[in-house]
């Protein structure tokens, strides 16, 4: 049963983000609680309800529902890549919010996302940008030439990395 609330939200969210349609994201997000519901220790529908959340602008309900899908008792249900690209969903929600320490526990997550997905040229990027937040140039552009390594077509790492290299301040 659980199963099949998923799935038909997982198709509802592809759907409502091909047509941009708010109501389809909302019926996924009822999908995904409908399984939660059902078994809660699953990640899985947790994160899809974020997903759906975030598509819908809530930010912060998208990030709550992160949190439940990375607790302890649903994170065993995810392998690590899995929680890696959870941890980077995340800290780019916490990076598009304006609160303060938000920048500290989204480098905490990209951190460990990027120990968990070593490959993950998305997560390297986002590391690079807290970095760059931070005023950690160094740790910055090691970070984009890591997702540059990673996909060398990665233009937006590119471009942070001659933006840095020619600042004022690594020369």
């Amino acid at each position: 049963q659980a199963k099949r609330h998923f799935v038909q939200g997982a198709q509802l969210l592809a759907r409502a983000r091909a047509s941009k349609s708010k109501a389809l994201a909302k019926e996924a997000q009822a999908q995904a609680q409908r399984a939660i519901a059902l078994d809660p220790s699953d990640a899985a529908p947790h994160l899809l309800k974020a997903l759906a959340l975030d598509f819908l602008g809530l930010r912060s309900a998208a990030l709550d529902s992160l949190d439940e899908a990375l607790s302890p008792a649903a994170a065993k249900s995810l392998s690590d890549s899995e929680r890696g690209d959870a941890l980077l969903k995340r800290a780019e929600l916490r990076l598009g919010t304006s609160q303060r320490g938000r920048v500290d526990s989204a480098l905490a997550d990209l951190t460990e996302s990027v120990r968990l997905s070593p490959n993950n040229a998305k997560a390297f990027f986002a590391l690079g940008d807290c970095y760059e937040r931070k005023k950690m140039n160094d740790d910055a552009i090691r970070a984009y030439g890591t997702a540059l390594e990673l996909e060398p077509q990665f233009h937006a790492a590119e471009q942070a990395l001659n933006t840095l290299d020619f600042s004022p301040m690594n020369n």
